[in-house]
């Protein structure tokens, strides 16, 4: 593994994220929308907790193609400064109760290797099924991106689940 600071190969990174995040419809489209995030990285310590804030957008673009936008505000709990997070998915349902979703991520953080706030760029397709009006799983390709780092590029297949409620 590489030394702090100083990310000298790719890193296969097995970890866990938990995220909760409550959206509050305000009103054509428009949400507010707050949460936090805990990371958990099992090949080397590097664990923390983000705060978010941030406005929701979500519009049906098409016959069963829907829009969503985010423009959020995270901060590690124990930093001062707050990065910006942006994000877009389109979703295209296209039998009851299946999905196919592309979506896109651009964010800046500050971690392990990073000697400053550093900028990153995400790209996710996946196919979900609602298992119930408020649970679904999917998997989906993911690709990662660090802007000025090669050694920071990875991708890898997600399974996920989602609870809503």
């Amino acid at each position: 593994s590489s030394p702090a600071e100083e990310l000298t190969k790719n890193i296969n990174e097995p970890k866990f994220e938990f995220q909760l995040m409550y959206n509050r419809p305000i009103g054509y489209g428009f949400g507010l929308t707050g949460g936090f995030l805990q990371h958990e990285n099992f090949r080397f310590p590097d664990h923390y907790y983000w705060a978010i804030l941030g406005m929701t957008y979500s519009s049906l673009i098409g016959k069963d193609i829907t829009l969503s936008l985010a423009a959020l505000r995270q901060k590690k709990w124990w930093t001062g400064r707050t990065f910006y997070d942006f994000s877009a998915a389109v979703d295209y349902r296209f039998v009851k109760d299946w999905n196919i979703q592309l979506g896109y991520h651009r964010y800046e953080n500050f971690g392990k290797f990073d000697i400053g706030p550093t900028q990153k760029q995400e790209y996710e397709i996946g196919i979900n099924y609602a298992l119930t009006a408020h649970q679904a799983i999917g998997v989906s390709f993911f690709r990662h991106i660090q802007f000025g780092a090669p050694n920071d590029q990875f991708s890898f297949v997600k399974v996920k689940w989602q609870l809503q409620f």
